[in-house]
């Protein structure tokens, strides 16, 4: 079975809203969706939640080292995970500005690999398409 996740986030203060549908993928009828109210200092609960929820529903049983391992990218920081969103949000609008929040989140937690993952997709992507340049940018993917 192939699933596609959709989701989006409202933030209102330090009040997280998460709404998510998983979607069949060869008939694009939604298989299940769930709504998650949190605070934003509960996001590494909220992802083991949803990583638990989602498997559940595509009826995998993860063992615990399987689970660990699927959110094994992710960090004990909120802010970090906050600064790491912020860098998805502004990459998914073309902005600069993601390669600023992708390196701060990297300055919080330097074991976050999803925050270098995104920093060297800024960095590849600028060089590839001409807007950095690519002398100088395309060794930063490689390096971190």
């Amino acid at each position: 079975m192939q699933a596609i996740l959709n989701g989006r986030v409202v933030q209102r203060g330090e009040d997280l809203t998460l709404y998510l549908s998983l979607i069949d993928g060869a008939t694009g009828n939604q298989i299940w969706g769930e709504r998650y109210d949190r605070k934003s200092e509960n996001l590494v609960a909220l992802q083991r939640d949803i990583a638990r929820d989602v498997s559940e529903k595509l009826r995998v049983r993860l063992v615990a080292r399987d689970e660990q391992r699927a959110i094994a990218q992710g960090t004990n920081n909120p802010e970090a995970q906050r600064a790491y969103l912020k860098g998805l949000y502004y990459w998914n609008r073309g902005s600069d500005k993601s390669r600023e929040y992708f390196q701060q989140a990297i300055d919080l937690d330097p074991n976050y690999a999803a925050a270098y993952n995104g920093l060297a997709h800024y960095y590849a992507f600028g060089s590839a398409n001409g807007s950095l340049p690519p002398a100088e940018n395309w060794p930063k993917p490689r390096r971190r």
